[in-house]
């Protein structure tokens, strides 16, 4: 296709894009990859870029066909395009959802199904990579119930791609054959700029660019890059004009660029094995890409080399044909087995049976459904319109069908009505004030931001001024935090933001409250220390101190509220199912470096620190629920309505440490 010139001799000589064996061993090692990396193998620690390959891969195939009906055609026929697609991926989708749906019933409680229903309806409608994206900005997220169906957000990824490319590949098409350009130079373009975008973003908003469709664009862009170098080498080496001057190779010899797709093979596992470091997601997809990329061509300029015949082989090939319906059973596997108790810890035990469930349902799944569903035949008009017309109901029906399927009792609703409620919107809160008082700054991570209604309610009450400063999962000690998982967190723009919102306000009083700061580990030197580690106190000491010390100057009196005591469970889902409310309270428990960091803070000076466990959990129990108020939302966060329910309680609590608010300035002894 060297411009997408429909009556062109070249354009003709385009060959029909004929199925392509080693691309099935291709898919085989993408769907393997996610499968093992969900089943928890260590090994493939970063093993979530199959998904990175997955779409190269659907950017390659649906570009080399579109660009071959372009130049054949001249043109694009998309109810045909759409019915073809809506054959292929939909059935087994809504099928394996529906399935899931009712095992997901039958085994989760009613917490997890009414906080996970609505993963199910956007799954249907192919919306899902949106909906999980809002859902992982919800703190509520990080503490809930993993969703059965969270792995078709990619699924979403890829049919609004489709939605979308062939129309933009006849825009493409009316510009090559105006302008003369090339039409891979063009798509590559757009994937470098993609590429750029999609790195901004993960700087930023790292579930923003893992979740989001404009942040995986450059990746299927890469793979219509790569359909359509391939096509224009294969317009120009097989099939040169007649007459013309012996062309240019274009990607010098078939041996030297065939020699790539062991390179390529080898940057992928690189970028899934764990001795590629923990660098974010985006990393890590980027140098599964470029491998993808060279894999693919590789594989195209030279079919016959070592690396396609290996990709070709029998069970490559049989799990390659297995993939898509391999990856739409994997998960529900995984947490419908987990569920029920069913699985065995990570390790080789469980991996093999959910490896092995996997494949029983996927070959079966293929078998019986894809393989007769492709054999529905699309020759007219009429069939088209039909398929196309009953894939858009039947995904809408789907999605009625999920929800009816996971029913919720009203109490429920009740419960998780109350523990999911949300804190104002701190963004539309920045100050909060009830008249002249003192200017008070609330600094600290997710546990403050459930404190700030109790403290906004009584500066409207009391007349002072409330600033909330909050980052989720940022403790406010300058330390370098990590999630659980060892990945870093950028907290300094946090903690420069507090400062410089103190600097602003000179405020009387600043609370800092944080339990992240001994939840989480943290990064010393490049090391990784866990709570109770050697030199992890130091640290927090450390990092204490440092924020503090800059803090100081810019404020009257500082206060830090303790971490609140945990429960080892959460309570909602015992009231949840109904049952009494004093048979779901729980014991208090602490992490591992609760107490040693409460004996630092308590020792310094100029600053007073305020427990708050004997007022939420007396005597060492926290009650699940207060006056009919249900008291936590999880293990270690207190819900809206109860935090807003013990404001009182706490401006009496703060009293006895000698801090009085309500005055026209706020005192602290």
């Amino acid at each position: 296709m060297p411009h997408l010139k429909g009556a062109g001799r070249e354009a003709r000589q385009a060959a029909p894009f004929r199925h392509r064996p080693p691309l099935d061993g291709v898919r085989a090692v993408a769907a393997m990859l996610v499968i093992l990396f969900h089943a928890g193998i260590a090994l493939f620690g970063h093993g979530y870029v199959g998904v990175d390959v997955f779409f190269v891969l659907s950017g390659f195939l649906i570009t080399s066909l579109l660009a071959r009906e372009l130049i054949g055609t001249g043109r694009l026929d998309l109810i045909a395009f759409y019915a073809r697609r809506a054959r292929r991926l939909l059935p087994p989708a809504l099928v394996v959802l529906l399935v899931t749906a009712v095992a997901y019933q039958l085994v989760a409680s009613p917490v997890a199904i009414l906080e996970n229903r609505g993963g199910f309806v956007a799954a249907s409608l192919y919306v899902a990579n949106w909906f999980f994206l809002a859902r992982a900005q919800d703190y509520f997220a990080e503490d809930g119930q993993p969703s059965p169906v969270q792995h078709y957000w990619s699924l979403s990824v890829e049919e609004q791609f489709y939605l979308v490319w062939p129309a933009l590949m006849i825009v493409l098409a009316l510009l090559v054959r105006r302008y003369r350009l090339r039409p891979a130079s063009i798509v590559g373009i757009l994937a470098v700029a993609g590429l750029v975008y999609a790195g901004l973003v993960a700087a930023r908003d790292p579930m923003g660019s893992y979740f989001g469709s404009p942040s995986r664009a450059y990746q299927l862009l890469a793979g219509a890059t790569i359909a359509l170098v391939c096509l224009r080498w294969e317009s120009t080496v097989r099939a040169p004009r007649r007459h013309a001057r012996p062309p240019r190779r274009p990607l010098a010899t078939p041996w030297l660029i065939g020699s790539i797709a062991p390179l390529g093979l080898a940057a992928i596992a690189v970028s899934a094995l764990p001795w590629n470091g923990d660098g974010s997601a985006y990393w890590h997809g980027v140098g599964s890409v470029l491998g993808t990329c060279a894999l693919i061509l590789g594989l195209e300029v030279a079919p016959d080399s070592l690396t396609a015949r290996l990709l070709s082989l029998g069970p490559a090939r049989t799990l390659g044909a297995w993939s898509y319906s391999a990856y739409l059973w994997h998960w529900p596997v995984i947490v419908i087995g987990d569920e029920a108790g069913l699985l065995a810890a990570p390790g080789l035990r469980r991996t093999a049976v959910v490896v092995g469930v996997t494949l029983l349902l996927a070959g079966a799944t293929a078998s019986l459904l894809e393989r007769p569903v492709r054999r529905v035949r699309l020759n007219t008009v009429t069939r088209r319109r039909v398929v196309t017309g009953l894939a858009a109901g039947t995904a809408v029906v789907a999605a009625a069908s999920c929800f009816a399927l996971l029913p919720v009792s009203g109490q429920a609703q009740k419960v998780l009505a109350q523990a999911t409620a949300e804190p104002e919107h701190l963004d539309k809160a920045a100050t909060t004030s009830g008249g002249e008082g003192a200017t008070v700054l609330l600094v600290g991570d997710s546990h403050a931001r459930f404190l700030f209604p109790a403290f906004a309610d009584l500066a409207r009450e009391q007349g002072w001024t409330l600033i909330p400063v909050i980052e989720s999962a940022c403790p406010w000690p300058r330390v370098e935090a990590t999630h659980d998982d060892g990945t870093d967190l950028d907290c300094d723009a946090f903690r420069n933001r507090a400062l410089r919102a103190a600097e602003r306000a000179r405020p009387d009083l600043v609370i800092l409250a944080s339990r992240s700061v001994v939840r989480r580990p943290v990064r010393v030197d490049g090391e990784l220390l866990r709570p109770g580690d050697p030199g992890w106190l130091e640290d927090i000491e450390r990092g204490t101190n440092d924020f503090l010390s800059s803090l100081r100057p810019l404020a009257e009196h500082l206060v830090i509220i303790e971490p609140i005591a945990e429960t080892p469970r959460s309570m909602v889902t015992c009231l949840a199912e109904g049952k009494e409310p004093s048979s779901c309270d729980a014991p208090a428990v602490d992490h591992t470096g609760t107490a040693p960091v409460e004996g630092a803070w308590r020792s310094l000076k100029a600053v007073t620190t305020v427990s708050l466990d004997d007022l939420i959990c007396p005597k060492g129990t926290c009650p699940s629920t207060v006056d009919g108020i249900v008291t936590h939302r999880d293990s270690n966060h207190l819900t809206v309505p109860y935090t807003r329910h013990i404001a009182g309680d706490i401006d009496v609590l703060l009293r006895e440490y000698g801090v009085v608010l309500s005055t026209g300035t706020a005192d602290a002894n």
